[in-house]
């Protein structure tokens, strides 16, 4: 059994899951006090935060559905142009803007982006699940 666990806690280094609009990245599982350092970029700035294993758990399984590969594509980026007014960006539920720079719009459309695939993510208590 001690096996098993270890080989799930291995599982859990380098998966994302999101929370409250923000993308968290597992860096290091310590077995021996159950928590895991995560990092967070929130407002340009990276934090690394610990957390319990067994919450870190829950919220890699329920976010499981993430795919980010194609934050910085090609496909993404063309989805940001200058209109009348500003800059804006398409997503499927409509245009959002006016932005007063592209860069603007392109921060803006990833923030949206990992919102949306965390936004039917419910926690309750310490169980997670796609509601």
């Amino acid at each position: 059994m001690a096996d098993a666990n270890s080989m799930l806690l291995n599982r859990l280094e380098g998966r994302l899951f999101v929370e409250h609009g923000r993308l968290y990245y597992v860096l290091h599982v310590d077995r021996k006090t159950g928590t895991a350092r995560v990092s967070v970029r929130e407002d340009g700035r990276q934090t690394v935060v610990e957390l319990p294993v067994h919450e870190i758990g829950a919220k890699v399984g329920a976010c499981n559905h993430l795919i980010l590969d194609g934050l910085e594509s090609q496909e993404t980026a063309s989805r940001v142009s200058q209109e009348a007014g500003g800059w804006f960006y398409k997503a499927r539920e409509g245009k959002f803007g006016p932005f007063d720079t592209e860069e603007q719009a392109q921060t803006e459309l990833k923030k949206y982006i990992i919102a949306v695939q965390g936004a039917d993510v419910e926690y309750e208590g310490r169980l997670a699940k796609v509601s």
